[in-house]
């Protein structure tokens, strides 16, 4: 019985667990800096459509980390 100290997944299980945990903390991340600066610019049709099309937020959210809006 050889196991690791990951469990039976191994190293690859817990590295793909890390990754979607990384994804997952970015999308809510993303999303909230879209709530924010909506609130913040005022522009309440997008906090609209962000909030209903979750996408559109997380996009926003990224546009305005890297600087494009």
């Amino acid at each position: 019985m050889n196991r690791s100290r990951f469990g039976e997944g191994g190293l690859s299980e817990f590295l793909y667990g890390g990754a979607g945990l990384c994804i997952v903390f970015m999308m809510l991340a993303s999303w909230a800096q879209h709530v924010l600066s909506c609130i913040r610019e005022e522009q309440w049709i997008l906090l609209i459509v962000g909030a209903i099309v979750p996408p559109v937020g997380w996009l926003h959210g990224i546009a305005v980390w890297l600087g494009m809006v």
